[in-house]
């Protein structure tokens, strides 16, 4: 019985934290600033990039706490197509144990979350004239939690604002983010972290300077971050993020190297002892074709 109970338990845990995975940052370039993920989450900058031969696939893995556990994996790839975006998001909790009262095991299971999401960007009008540098954008997710035990689907949006060129030099962001349905796990409605995002980005020169306030229900994070461009195949990158009812506070770091048409993203992620995600190291390849 105790053996269930774990079970029961552990699944009862997961409920209150699988939607959570809507939150991350999914790619080394964004995580190594701080979490900048608003400069590049917003599907109002999709229409930047409309007229762009290029396209773009983006594929990050990494050991979600791996200094705890050894078999939780986050997984993520991502299509940019003029001005489209289209991903993919795959979080396996790890291999657990189904026992029966006297211990024996019935079998393995692994819980995991999927997200699908599409986004799309285009020119705000006023007045049917196309703004130079005002954008909107909606993005679409669907998400599925496999429990087990308990399985469980959802659909959240995002809307999104860009304006460009603020005073030359400071670009404004604002999103509303993960509003909609939430999965329903069983009889269990989830918590979905929906939030008002607005991030600022001044960039002069080879030097961009970045901010971005997270506000939830009740509370609030910060993230800020700098980065500075040498020539056309190397950034620096440092960050700092900031969750004060969570007590998550760390630095970051990250580099991006590129070659031909391969960008190779390296994130770090630092804190102190009682941190989970300390030492965390990231890496994601950004491919144009």
């Amino acid at each position: 019985m105790k053996r269930i109970l774990t079970l029961l338990l552990l699944i009862s845990s997961l409920f209150g934290q699988v939607n959570r995975i809507l939150d991350i940052s999914p790619t080394a370039y964004e995580t190594s600033v701080g979490n900048q993920s608003l400069v590049h989450r917003n599907p109002a900058r999709n229409f930047m990039t409309k007229n762009d031969t290029l396209d773009q696939i983006t594929f990050t893995r990494m050991n979600w706490l791996g200094h705890i556990v050894s078999d939780m994996t986050y997984n993520y790839v991502e299509y940019n197509y003029k001005d489209f975006d289209f991903s993919f998001t795959y979080k396996d909790y790890g291999q657990q144990k189904h026992t029966d009262e006297t211990g024996v095991v019935l079998r393995n299971f692994s819980p995991n979350s999927m997200v699908l999401y599409v986004g799309w960007g285009t020119n705000l009008n006023y007045k049917g004239t196309p703004m130079k540098n005002s954008f909107v954008g909606f993005g679409g997710k669907l998400i599925k939690h496999d429990l087990y035990l308990e399985k469980g689907t959802g659909f959240l949006m995002d809307v999104g604002i860009h304006q460009r060129n603020i005073v030359d030099l400071l670009d404004l962001d604002i999103m509303l983010k993960n509003w909609g349905f939430a999965p329903k796990i069983g009889t269990v409605t989830t918590e979905s972290p929906t939030s008002v995002q607005i991030g600022a980005s001044i960039k002069k020169k080879n030097l961009t300077l970045y901010n971005q306030w997270n506000m939830y229900k009740g509370y609030y994070t910060h993230g800020q971050g700098v980065k500075w461009k040498y020539n056309s195949f190397l950034n620096l990158k440092m960050g700092y993020f900031n969750d004060i009812k969570y007590n998550l506070n760390y630095p970051t770091l990250g580099i991006d190297l590129k070659y031909a048409n391969y960008i190779l993203h390296l994130g770090y992620i630092g804190g102190s002892g009682n941190l989970p995600l300390r030492n965390t190291l990231l890496t994601s390849i950004n491919v144009e074709f």
